[in-house]
């Protein structure tokens, strides 16, 4: 918590500083209201951070999205109709919550794909013993 409080400090203190010596600027160079123009550029600063960390933060999250979906490859494999035993192409993007069926291309019927998957451990062969 006392780190957050710091970053904070800093910030603030940073963006102080910068709206302080640009309406000090402002005011040296064309006579304008100091307050103001502190207050203008306070605010014109917290804009600006606003946008440029919204797009950074969709930027990111894009990336990600294009991470993961290259990371899960369509599967494609070819099927027997559990009616009338034909064999059907069917394609599909593994997802835990969605459920696979399809319809058979020549009996139109109904099907549901189950997917095991099992796990095995690997073995080492025994070294020759002489």
């Amino acid at each position: 918590m006392n780190k957050n409080l710091i970053l904070i400090a800093r910030s603030l203190a940073i963006t102080t500083t910068i709206s302080l010596v640009c309406s000090l600027c402002i005011f040296i160079l064309w006579d304008k209201n100091v307050y103001a123009t502190f207050g203008l550029t306070f605010i014109l600063q917290y804009a600006i951070h606003s946008f440029i960390e919204d797009f950074l933060i969709k930027s990111k999250t894009i990336k990600l999205q294009e991470i993961e979906l290259n990371k899960i490859e369509q599967l494609s494999t070819i099927l027997s109709c559990a009616s009338c035993n034909a064999n059907n192409l069917m394609t599909f993007i593994p997802d835990d919550n969605s459920r696979f069926e399809f319809s058979c291309e020549e009996c139109k019927g109904r099907n549901v794909v189950n997917i095991n998957f099992t796990v095995a451990r690997t073995t080492e062969a025994l070294p020759n013993q002489k």
